[in-house]
């Protein structure tokens, strides 16, 4: 049998624990009105009902802020790339529209930016194509 194959399923499944238990144990709490609007192995999107920065501040050691400006309020590098702190992919920017069509392939926008991720399908085409 190929070993690695057992090492990477164990990685995912451990990935996997780690997204559920963070959110269901923690963000859950913190906002219990939260919406999971889409959920990949390393990566969520959520509706709060609560204002997202108090509850980062609030409990900053379970997140990594430390690609936020620096004059942002939630700036703060003590858990720059620490493994398993979660971090705001948009920095700190406020998400103003997301679409989820399926897995891999969501869109969503946040002060005139609006990336579309489309797994499996050329950046060209999705530049082209997809607004």
């Amino acid at each position: 049998f190929n070993k690695p194959i057992y090492i990477g399923f164990s990685v995912l499944d451990l990935s996997k624990l780690l997204m559920y238990e963070f959110y269901y144990n923690k963000l859950k709490k913190y906002d219990p009105d939260l919406n999971l609007c889409y959920m990949d192995t390393d990566s969520y999107f959520v509706e709060m009902k609560k204002n997202p920065y108090t509850i980062i501040k609030e409990n900053i050691d379970d997140f990594d802020t430390s690609d936020y400006p620096k004059d942002h309020e939630c700036f703060h590098s003590k858990n720059k790339k620490v493994i398993g702190k979660f971090n705001n992919q948009i920095n700190g920017e406020i998400l103003e529209g997301f679409c989820g069509l399926r897995s891999k392939m969501y869109s969503y926008k946040y002060i005139d930016k609006n990336p579309v991720k489309c797994k499996a399908i050329k950046r060209s085409v999705v530049d082209k194509t997809i607004t």
